[in-house]
């Protein structure tokens, strides 16, 4: 396998029913819908990696909501590595975060050797959101790297190719600080959009999916998504093993 060209796993991190408004729009509204949440194991000879790493078990019942999130046994972050790709948590050296809401940074205590990236203006928000408004989904005790002094912050401003094959490029709308995840494949170049794109409804749609920040410039972010990327992997669908195609171009440097 070249050092440029990498693979992609998905793993399931449970399951919950929510408003079909908030995530599909509102001609959804009257949909059963139940969001699913994901992290991405992606590797090469060299690195092992995760994009995101899912729910801390203290949060399978948020705070925030009366509904609990259904993770099964087998679906627990460190089984799923073992299980699928032979992996220990002590084998991850790099974890990408798209964001840190709770549902996609609450494991990050378990990898010890690896190095986070992230961009700047999200960590620092991160760091210091208030608990309501648009802090309500951050839990600062799951990424602090002064609770756990082991945690190996690298901090992005923009656009960067982090890895041969690998590119970080701000996505944001989501959260002040999102990004997405375009990595070089055998099949092309596919996108993990993160929350960018919640569903790919929304996308094909081209409608506002909350929590936001700000719907103009997640609408720039979906733009800027259909412009890279051959292929995108939305985060929250029931089916986000499928990859939806969307543009035919070579890997691109944005």
């Amino acid at each position: 396998m070249k050092d440029n060209i990498w693979k992609i796993m998905r793993i399931r991190q449970g399951q919950t029913p929510r408003d079909a408004a908030g995530f599909l729009g509102g001609a959804h509204a009257k949909e059963e819908y139940n969001v699913t949440f994901w992290c991405w194991a992606v590797w090469n000879e060299t690195h092992k990696i995760l994009i995101d790493t899912g729910i801390h078990p203290e949060d399978e019942h948020p705070w925030y909501t009366n509904v609990p999130i259904k993770i099964a046994p087998e679906e627990k972050l460190p089984v799923q590595l073992k299980e699928h790709l032979g992996w220990e948590p002590e084998d991850v050296d790099i974890v990408i975060h798209t964001h840190l809401h709770y549902d996609h940074a609450g494991n990050d205590y378990l990898f010890k050797n690896a190095k986070f990236i992230i961009q700047r203006d999200e960590f620092e928000y991160g760091m210091n959101c208030p608990e309501t408004g648009f802090g309500f989904a951050f839990n600062k005790k799951r990424y602090d790297k002064n609770a756990v002094p082991y945690f190996n912050w690298i901090l992005l401003d923009g656009e960067e190719q982090v890895l041969p094959g690998i590119i970080c490029f701000p996505t944001h709308g989501h959260t002040v600080g999102h990004q997405s995840i375009l990595i070089n494949t055998e099949e092309g170049a596919i996108c993990i959009t993160g929350d960018a794109v919640n569903c790919k409804v929304s996308i094909d749609e081209d409608f506002n999916a909350g929590p936001l920040t700000s719907g103009w410039e997640q609408k720039e972010s979906y733009k800027k998504i259909r412009q890279v990327a051959q292929r995108i992997i939305s985060s929250h669908d029931i089916n986000s093993v499928e990859v939806y195609d969307h543009q035919t171009r070579d890997f691109p440097l944005l």
